[in-house]
């Protein structure tokens, strides 16, 4: 909704910006004596809005986002501006028999592409100089509209400093759409990326402690932008008191991916378990059996012997532990 009525705002400034370069280009070319020509104003003025929002309707003049202004998005208008003023002319010279001078054509043309362009080049400027205003404060997603993304949200609401809270994304269909403490759940994980883009992200909140390692793999993998801060809340395996705060917002870690607790190997241990000793690895000639064969090589084995069908797998990892 918001994007409609920025839309329509925008058609109704370039109607009024068009319409106001023809009355100055009357003035500036007629001086006092314009009013005798104001009836061809009039006459023009349907004309005049209803070609040049054929041609913005045509290239797509309202699709774009105008606080990333371009100069192809100034060409764009210069020859919206152009095809609308030209085909104007050309149907009041044979409808109406209205003929316009030169100069006014030239200045309506001049003042509609300073007023037109430069409305968008002032609200670039503006959204920037809003940006860096801004800029220190995170603006924060949370993925999982459920009772942990709530109580997140509140709390971050509650403490303005932690950051804005932007939004929730959430894959239940029933909940797209509908709002938590007035903040909207934007959309499923799928279209995240859009959603970051948009709202300008800078941090993923994961208020999802169910969630397995492989659903936050998902999560993380659909996350293109690698500058985006992703966070979590511990699994339920560590929320013994199944309290959940900001508190306990941390880093994304490898263990997270697992779905379970990280295994720590007891290295002393092992080496005493394999140093001097005589090993076997079926299956050595393969990637499997050739890793466990350079771990093993660590712990100082007095033989390795390597068993596997593929003689040149054998071969290369051969010459590897030998190198």
């Amino acid at each position: 909704m918001k994007n409609i009525i920025r839309r329509f705002s925008w058609i109704i400034l370039d109607i009024v910006f068009i319409n106001v370069s023809l009355i100055l280009s009357l003035i500036l070319r007629f001086g006092k004596g314009w009013e005798i020509y104001f009836y061809v104003y009039w006459e023009s003025i349907v004309y005049l809005s209803g070609f040049f929002l054929l041609f913005a309707v045509v290239f797509r003049l309202y699709k774009r986002i105008w606080r990333y202004l371009s100069i192809g998005d100034l060409f764009l208008i210069a020859e919206v501006v152009t095809g609308g003023i030209f085909v104007t002319i050309l149907c009041l010279n044979w409808v109406k028999g209205i003929a316009f001078p030169r100069t006014v054509v030239a200045l309506t043309w001049f003042f509609s592409l300073a007023l037109v362009g430069g409305s968008r080049l002032i609200w670039r400027v503006y959204c920037e100089r809003k940006g860096a205003l801004n800029r220190g404060q995170e603006r924060i997603l949370i993925v999982g509209a459920g009772d942990a993304g709530e109580v997140i949200s509140r709390e971050i609401i509650r403490r303005p400093d932690l950051g804005k809270l932007v939004g929730f994304v959430d894959d239940d269909k029933e909940k797209v759409g509908k709002r938590i403490h007035n903040v909207k759940v934007l959309g499923n994980v799928e279209r995240i990326n859009d959603i970051l883009e948009k709202e300008q992200v800078s941090t993923v909140i994961i208020a999802i402690p169910t969630a397995s390692g492989k659903q936050i793999r998902r999560i993380v993998d659909n996350i293109k932008n690698k500058e985006v801060k992703i966070k979590t809340l511990p699994g339920l395996y560590e929320l013994v008191d199944g309290k959940v705060s900001v508190s306990r917002i941390r880093n994304i870690r490898i263990e997270d991916l697992l779905g379970r607790e990280p295994i720590d190997l007891n290295l002393e241990e092992i080496s005493g378990y394999l140093e001097g000793k005589r090993v076997i690895v079926t299956g050595g000639g393969g990637s499997i059996g050739g890793e466990l064969a350079r771990q093993i090589c660590k712990f100082g084995p007095k033989s390795l012997v390597l068993l596997d069908h593929s003689e040149n797998g054998l071969f290369h990892i051969n010459l590897e532990l030998e190198g």
